[in-house]
């Protein structure tokens, strides 16, 4: 009889060990509870890219005409080197337009150039990007016909930029400048 009580015992503590294994492990889950919010988890929002176009300057100045929204200062299309573009900013040299830099951008990118509706001659501008008063770009002097150049600078931890175009060194006139397609790149 002793025999059959220890056979027994042995089943019971099997069966215990075994019952509390099962319960250690994940059990399925339950329906949400009346009244419970679960857990929300958080994702970090993209911040899309921004065009320059989109955004209203902080102040600013340029020699002739206005600052012009998606055509040239003339009021012409955007037509450098031949390629009309959609999207950018009209100047005229001597200018300074500053644009606070939204949290969450790192870049800022564009192409520069001479307007091609510019009357051709000795007609030579410089494009200045700086941030916070730091210059981070300078382009070499350029003049009509030629093709736009691409310009991409860091601005991480810059609060603002100003784009700037200056005379190339043969006085103002005819400097009619374009800003292609600037954004703002997180």
């Amino acid at each position: 009889m002793k025999k059959t009580w220890i056979y027994v015992l042995v089943i019971v503590v099997v069966v215990i060990v075994l019952i509390i294994a099962l319960s250690k492990s994940e059990a399925p889950k339950q329906p949400e509870e009346e009244g419970v919010v679960p857990e929300e988890r958080t994702f970090k929002e993209e911040v899309p890219s921004v065009s320059l176009t989109e955004m209203t300057p902080d102040g600013g100045y340029q020699g002739w005409g206005e600052l012009s929204i998606n055509k040239s200062v003339q009021g012409n299309s955007l037509k450098v080197g031949g390629v009309e573009h959609e999207k950018g900013l009209g100047t005229h040299a001597q200018s300074s337009w500053k644009y606070t830099i939204p949290e969450g951008y790192n870049y800022f990118e564009t192409s520069i150039g001479l307007d091609d509706g510019v009357i051709p001659g000795e007609n030579l501008a410089v494009f200045v990007v700086k941030g916070d008063e730091k210059e981070l770009y300078r382009s070499d002097p350029m003049k009509p016909g030629q093709a736009a150049v691409s310009v991409k600078v860091s601005v991480t931890g810059i609060q603002e930029i100003f784009l700037i175009t200056e005379d190339g060194g043969d006085g103002v006139q005819g400097d009619v400048t374009d800003w292609l397609n600037p954004v703002l790149i997180p």
